[in-house]
């Protein structure tokens, strides 16, 4: 900018120029650029205008702000609404001419030219300076397209070298474009390694589990932010369970150019799953276990307590026959071997109820022992 003021005081015969460019409101304006011979008589002048915000009543600038066309002020010592009118007088200048920077058909700036003689511009002088204004309005916003272009692309490189999560550019046929370093030194591969075995490896285990999941093929059609999860070996031979998430990149046109792929390690997260969903199997078993023992004991006890009561009935009943007497005495062994038998009977079932107490209990021990089957 500096340079185009240069060039429009030394070939229209101005003496300085500043560029008043829009605040971020919209609704003021400051001094970007400013030009001036060297050792001129404008430099108090236009050190004066770096402290000054303009607004649209504001003398020449603010007129041609306001109307988007070339205004002049022919003897600024008349123009008590010129806002450096004090400086302007200290540098002797007489005159000034402000022109409209349009780009888009909006005012973004003005560019004023002051002069140290008193200048009445022409019909020809207006009609160039408008156009020159269109002209540096476009020259500006494609400068300023450049430059946030040019600012982006070095944010995206910033994040593509130091971003922590593994990244790879893919190209639309499948081959790794670029991996960061996060990447690299993640799967501990050099980027050769890298294009020539380690992403088709894991591409092959993309489609595989994309497969199993009944999703596309990585190739197939990308849906930015799908998800998978796939196993990789490393460099040094480990195996890493990796997130892989895609993101298509469409060029202009909207056609997808190359694909962004972010990869991420998740294997303490996966191994962890893993071990809960074990757990959770286990304890699953276990609890089927319980159900089966409480079955079988509830089974057991409906039958001890059959067993019991039959055997109690014979001790009873045998026991009172002796008790009452009149019997001879092979009748009291007889009767004495049945009472014998039955509380036999009972401390075996009182046996097996202690072992059945042990086997809820993870108490029973088993041993082995030679059997003959024949018998």
């Amino acid at each position: 900018m500096p340079a185009l003021l240069s060039i429009l005081c030394s070939h229209l015969g101005w003496t300085a120029a500043q560029h008043w460019a829009l605040d971020a409101d919209g609704k003021s304006m400051r001094v970007r650029y400013a030009w001036n011979a060297s050792g001129g008589i404008a430099d108090g002048f236009l050190m004066a205008g770096r402290g000054v915000t303009l607004t649209q009543e504001s003398g020449v600038v603010g007129r041609a702000w306001q109307a988007g066309t070339v205004t002049a002020e022919v003897d600024l010592e008349q123009a008590a609404d010129y806002p450096l009118l004090a400086a302007a007088r200290a540098a002797a200048l007489r005159s000034a001419v402000a022109l409209p920077v349009v780009a888009g058909g909006e005012v973004g700036g003005v560019i004023e030219l002051v002069s140290d003689v008193r200048r009445t511009p022409d019909d020809d002088l207006v009609t160039m300076l408008a156009t020159a204004g269109v002209e540096i309005g476009q020259f500006i916003s494609r400068a300023e397209t450049a430059q946030a272009l040019r600012r982006s692309e070095a944010d995206h490189r910033t994040m593509f070298e130091r971003s922590p999560i593994g990244i790879a550019r893919i190209s639309s046929g499948g081959e790794l474009l670029e991996a960061n370093p996060a990447l690299l030194q993640m799967l501990e591969h050099d980027v050769d390694t890298m294009r020539t075995s380690a992403w088709p490896d894991m591409l092959r285990a993309y489609d595989q589990a994309a497969s199993r999941s009944q999703k596309a093929p990585f190739l197939a059609g990308i849906t930015d932010g799908s998800s998978l999860q796939v196993r990789a070996a490393t460099g040094a031979g480990n195996w890493l369970w990796l997130q892989l998430t895609v993101t298509s990149i469409p060029d202009s046109s909207g056609v997808p150019e190359h694909v962004l792929v972010m990869i991420e390690d998740v294997t303490a997260v996966r191994e962890t799953s893993d071990r809960l969903s074990e757990a959770l199997e286990a304890q699953r078993d276990a609890n089927a276990n319980l159900e089966k023992i409480d079955r079988t004991k509830s089974e057991f006890l409906s039958i001890v307590s059959h067993e019991f009561r039959t055997a109690l009935t014979g001790i009873q009943g045998f026991s009172e026959l002796i008790r009452d007497g009149g019997l001879e005495a092979d009748e009291v062994r007889a009767y004495g071997g049945y009472i014998f038998n039955d509380a036999d009977r009972v401390n075996r079932l009182i046996s097996d109820m202690l072992d059945l107490d042990r086997m809820e209990s993870g108490r029973m021990s088993m041993r082995t022992s030679e059997v003959d089957i024949n018998d």
